[in-house]
């Protein structure tokens, strides 16, 4: 590879003959010259790539293949059906770290999985917090308006029960002094009718005097 790293590369070639003749008399031994022609383009290919690189492009490097393949052996009447590049194998040594890399990659994004879990758990308790601070500061705004809308409604009840008193004192007091006021009146008449009749008493007397 680019990076100096030996693969072992598994390839399968599917090819079929259309043209016999070119097949037998263009070359000696078709299914050889296939396979050095393969074999040649392989080191080619991954000599231009990087391992990370080899792993992560077996389609385009597979395409890339038939088509050199296919322009290379036109002339031997054959049409290159497939390539397929089955298993890249590096070296024990770099498997092993490969291995090792995989799996601390793995715990990391476990690691990094169960962190986001958590985040997102405290993200929601905080604007469940929240949620139930804003449903009891709404309770408690609510309770407060009942509060004085009660106060206020006990304050109008007292304040019409004093009016309702006062108007009442004060048409007792009125009737009173209505009372009052006949009173003095009969008392005034009933008092010129015993001075009129004192004097008219008072008259008879002197005129049987003189009779």
């Amino acid at each position: 590879s680019k990076d100096n790293i030996n693969l072992e590369v598994d390839t399968i070639i599917y090819y079929k003959v259309i043209q016999p003749e070119k097949a037998a008399y263009g070359i000696t031994d078709l299914p050889k010259a296939i396979e050095q022609l393969a074999l040649t383009n392989i080191r080619n290919e991954f000599g231009r790539m990087d391992l990370d690189e080899a792993l992560g492009s077996r389609t385009q490097i597979n395409t890339h293949l038939k088509g050199v393949l296919e322009e290379a052996t036109s002339q031997w009447g054959v049409d290159i059906l497939r390539v397929e590049v089955q298993e890249l194998v590096p070296p024990s040594d770099l498997k092993d770290t490969m291995q090792k890399q995989m799996i601390a990659e793995r715990e990391r994004r476990a690691k990094v999985l169960y962190a986001q879990a958590e985040k997102e758990a405290l993200i929601l308790m905080a604007e469940g917090a929240k949620e139930q601070a804003v449903l009891e500061a709404e309770a408690q705004k609510t309770r407060d308006v009942l509060k004085a809308e009660a106060e206020k409604q006990r304050l109008l009840l007292e304040s019409e029960a004093k009016r309702d008193q006062l108007i009442m004192l004060a048409e007792g007091k009125r009737q009173a002094n209505l009372l009052e006021s006949e009173g003095e009146k009969v008392a005034r008449i009933n008092l010129a009718e015993a001075e009129a009749a004192s004097i008219y008493k008072e008259l008879n007397s002197q005129a049987e005097g003189y009779a």
